[in-house]
């Protein structure tokens, strides 16, 4: 009978465990093992943009096998007494996923080294996470040091490599996100609600991602059910709206995009693990960055009153103009999803790609970055056809402006007639297709910088002290008035006019598109 009892006892234990515990893939967060072996064939066929984006992790001082490690700290913090600690934490953190990607697409073994020095470190020194912003702190951070930990704890073991994960490592890296990172996400998760969505974003993300690494299946779960409907503004129905408004689109723009990057990160754990996020309610998620994209490249968005969970984020009136145009590195990630995986169209976030690949590092530890390198599943852009308009004479410095109009083939005859502008102060081109002609002028009197002064030029008769000045007409019509204007974009500039009219006025410089 004792021996039955504890028989008993043991099946008990492990059913126990059977619950909590599930079958993940490994790797399995950002990256499995098809992807990682996906960027490692870009780079090394020089894959363009990714072999761009490469180039720029492996040049930053994190992307150094050599990298000086700042910590560890037994306590971080993102403000208060620890807040020292906040930039080399998130050096270290983000160096230990670089030098993991990097070991992964160079199979150096220095990279994988310093990753795992890293891992260890902290993993031996870290006891606590101090607040204010503890639940940031603990999401943003942790979460990039889980991806390099779940990278190296799969692919570079002991068995095969000296300095390889072990099975030391385990039970001391298990411990460090159970017991110092993941008590703060929880506590979070059981508070009432009280902070803008991003927050509870981050803290999923992170949840979501040591619920893989530990194999903790309720961890896992609980964070995909409050993506989905938790009582926070930190959930996608909460912080997307079907528009595609953020809850933070009145607050700023920097806000927004980390906010859109970690719902975006949500999503790709998730699909790596077999379960399709990206599409819940009505690919909800694209609609919210084509909205992103959309206003922060300066068209005109619908825009309404946030009620947001909390009642102490619902008086933004107006779109936030803080951190406009000024884009993050967190849009291939969603791009390369609707776009390349599903077939969907993405116009605006197109947009902003072609001028932001490739894209670098994220801000701080908000977002890992390097989109295009980490989720580029597009053709190589090496292998595209250009016709390009230079400058005739040979210089060592000059300010001036290439035209680049893609040709679809060698045989095609719609390519679009581009021709030299030249003016006071001015360097242009002028492409014509058909009835409609676009004027591109750079004024030379000016350096792109927001502050600049004594920038003033004329413009087809337009006033304006814009670094970058672009417009659309009709064939035939006269550009010096407005109501022939198909279209205008105005880069870094505070003002368009005329003796007559104004177009554009602002007391600080701005990228502006005018429809």
């Amino acid at each position: 009978l004792h021996s039955t009892s504890r028989r008993q006892r043991q099946m008990c234990i492990r059913d126990r465990l059977n619950i909590n515990s599930q079958e993940f893939i490994h790797p399995g967060l950002l990256h499995s093992e098809s992807s990682l072996k996906r960027i490692r064939e870009l780079v090394r066929n020089e894959i363009q943009p990714a072999y761009g984006s490469f180039n720029i992790m492996r040049g930053m001082p994190e992307g150094k096998a050599d990298y000086c490690i700042k910590g560890p700290f037994e306590t971080i913090s993102r403000a208060g007494r620890y807040g020292y600690t906040k930039d080399p934490c998130e050096r270290d953190f983000n160096a230990a996923y670089y030098n993991a990607i990097l070991w992964i697409v160079t199979g150096k073994e220095p990279h994988a080294d310093k990753a795992m020095e890293i891992i260890r470190a902290y993993a031996s020194t870290l006891k606590k996470i101090e607040g204010p912003d503890d639940p940031l702190c603990a999401g943003l951070q942790g979460f990039m040091l889980v991806n390099a930990a779940e990278i190296m704890r799969y692919t570079y073991t002991a068995d095969k490599h000296t300095n390889g994960w072990d099975a030391k490592d385990t039970p001391k890296v298990e411990n460090m996100f159970r017991n110092v990172f993941q008590p703060i996400l929880t506590t979070f998760y059981n508070t009432k609600p009280y902070t803008n969505g991003n927050w509870g974003i981050a803290v999923t993300k992170a949840q979501m991602a040591f619920g893989v690494f530990l194999n903790d299946k309720k961890l896992y779960e609980d964070a995909i059910e409050f993506f989905l409907k938790g009582h926070d503004n930190g959930t996608l129905p909460n912080y997307v709206a079907e528009s595609g408004q953020i809850q933070e689109s009145g607050r700023d723009q920097q806000h927004a995009m980390l906010g859109l990057g970690c719902l975006s990160e949500i999503a790709e754990i998730a699909w790596t693990q077999g379960r399709d996020l990206y599409g819940a309610l009505d690919n909800r998620l694209m609609k919210g960055y084509e909205y992103l994209a959309k206003s922060n490249l300066g068209y005109e968005v619908p825009f309404f009153i946030w009620k947001d969970i909390t009642g102490k984020y619902s008086n933004w009136t107006t779109l936030g103009e803080e951190g406009m145009g000024r884009f993050r590195s967190l849009f291939e990630i969603a791009y390369n999803h609707y776009v390349e995986r599903k077939g969907l169209e993405m116009p605006y976030t197109q947009i902003v790609l072609g001028m932001i690949r490739p894209e670098g590092p994220g801000f701080t530890c908000d977002n890992p970055g390097f989109g295009s390198l980490l989720f580029y599943l597009g053709k190589d852009l090496n292998m595209e056809t250009y016709y390009s308009v230079t400058y005739p004479i040979k210089a060592q410095s000059v300010k001036f402006i290439t035209a680049i109009i893609l040709k679809d083939s060698p045989a095609s005859k719609n390519i679009p007639q581009v021709t030299r502008l030249k003016g006071d102060d001015l360097q242009g081109v002028r492409i014509a297709k058909g009835d409609k002609i676009t004027d591109v002028y750079l004024n030379t009197r000016a350096d792109g910088h927001i502050m600049h002064r004594n920038s003033c030029t004329n413009v087809n008769g337009w006033d304006t002290d814009a670094y970058l000045l672009a417009f659309s007409y009709k064939k035939g019509t006269d550009p010096a008035v407005s109501k022939n204007i198909l279209e205008w974009f105005i880069g870094y500039g505070s003002y368009v006019r005329n003796a007559n009219e104004s177009i554009f006025d602002s007391y600080t410089k701005k990228y502006k598109v005018i429809r």
